[in-house]
């Protein structure tokens, strides 16, 4: 499956939200994970992931966020998901990735959780 992503950013010093749409999938996810990369070389340590837009995500997507995760942990940082469709809710816990990485209703509930 082929389709557009979109990746926007809201930052607030260690803090990144970023609102990501489309599919996650082998054609869309490298530049995802570059531009996420490029955030937590920037000082960005806790991101917050706003999947609501998300309604598709593959094996690679899956890929991504892992790696995405232990990037932020090599710099004692964390990742959550927010808003997570139930598509893709589905392939988290289907893979087992839900039990590594947190998950919330909203954005709003991510950022009043304390960092994973």
């Amino acid at each position: 499956m082929t389709a557009e992503l979109s990746l926007t950013v809201q930052r607030d010093g260690a803090r990144a939200v970023a609102q990501v749409s489309g599919a996650m999938d082998y054609d869309t996810t490298g530049l995802l994970e570059q531009a996420l990369a490029d955030l937590v070389q920037d000082g960005a340590r806790h991101l917050v992931l706003d999947m609501a837009a998300v309604g598709f995500c593959d094996s690679s997507g899956i890929n991504a966020l892992i790696r995405t995760l232990a990037r932020v942990r090599e710099q004692q940082g964390s990742l959550v998901l927010a808003a997570v469709t139930p598509r893709v809710q589905g392939v988290l816990e289907m893979t087992g990735v839900d039990a590594v990485i947190s998950t919330h209703p909203s954005v709003a509930a991510a950022l009043d959780a304390p960092p994973a």
